[in-house]
């Protein structure tokens, strides 16, 4: 079913965004992180490199080659996994809990190539909203989370840093050393200095059955069960100060009843006060 709306994403994507005015078309060369939320509590990441294969074919001298650049790209996604699987791992070791181990709480997919998507990666399979809070407890403080009070609305937002534009201890974006390594799958063959025009759209996409969460992303659609907010910075702005915003605005049920009430009652009082006065001065 994960796979189904990544596929169903990616295709949207391509037609949704392919007659955009505002630049806002995904390119063939694009890294993909995805975060996908049901009504089940299941919450599903992933992340995908897509190959480009007609350019790949290309440059390549056979379709060995092809083939073999493929292999090397989902090698080195594999060592991302394991990146992903170890962190697990730590935070797990450091609060044991038996509703939350892996292959329960949370189930990695191996890494492969999609044909539908020409893509290579893998899920991250959250099976509980508990499970999510109990891995990402750690990354409590990336994002920032407040409420916006008056008396008719309560704005919720959640503000974060686009995910790719984060920086390690040595100044590398996650969006470079993601570039890095879909380059290095073309070492030893013989388009490896051919590809050096490569040039990803980084892509962040949240999903979620929740029809009124509003967002600043460039891109947005929805389908019968989920609406989609989808993030995309060339690789020019990668190092810009790019957020990611969400909110939605709880109504404040009592209030809006009483302002309601006041619209009713107050030309009702109007309307008596005027027609008191009218009968006072016909007596008189």
């Amino acid at each position: 079913m994960k796979k189904i709306i990544f596929v169903f994403l990616i295709f949207s994507l391509f037609c949704l965004t392919g007659c955009d005015k505002n630049n806002d078309k995904i390119g063939d060369d694009f890294i993909m992180i995805s975060i996908s939320s049901g009504k089940d509590e299941n919450i599903c990441q992933s992340l995908n490199f897509s190959v480009n294969s007609n350019k790949i074919k290309e440059k390549s001298k056979n379709n060995d080659e092809y083939l073999a650049f493929i292999s090397n790209l989902i090698e080195n996604v594999k060592e991302i996994r394991n990146e992903y699987l170890y962190t697990v791992a730590l935070t797990y070791m450091e609060n044991p809990d038996e509703n939350y181990k892996i292959n329960k709480g949370v189930v990695l997919s191996n890494v492969a190539y999609f044909t539908e998507s020409d893509t290579v990666g893998f899920m991250i399979n959250f099976t509980s909203l508990e499970s999510w809070n109990y891995y990402h407890k750690t990354n409590a403080q990336t994002g920032e989370k407040k409420e916006n009070k008056n008396i008719f609305l309560n704005r919720v937002e959640s503000k974060s840093q686009f995910i790719f534009s984060t920086k390690n201890d040595s100044d590398l974006t996650l969006g470079e050393k993601y570039k890095r390594i879909y380059l290095s799958s073309a070492k030893g063959l013989s388009f490896e200095d051919k590809i050096d025009d490569y040039s990803p759209d980084f892509v962040y996409s949240y999903s979620s059955p929740y029809k009124k969460l509003k967002s600043n992303a460039n891109i947005k659609f929805e389908n019968a069960q989920l609406s989609y907010h989808v993030w995309k910075v060339e690789e020019k702005f990668i190092n810009e100060n790019n957020e990611v915003l969400l909110w939605y605005n709880q109504i404040n049920c009592g209030m809006w009843y009483l302002a309601a009430l006041i619209a009713i009652v107050v030309p009702t009082f109007i309307i008596l006060l005027v027609y008191v006065l009218k009968k006072k001065i016909e007596k008189k």
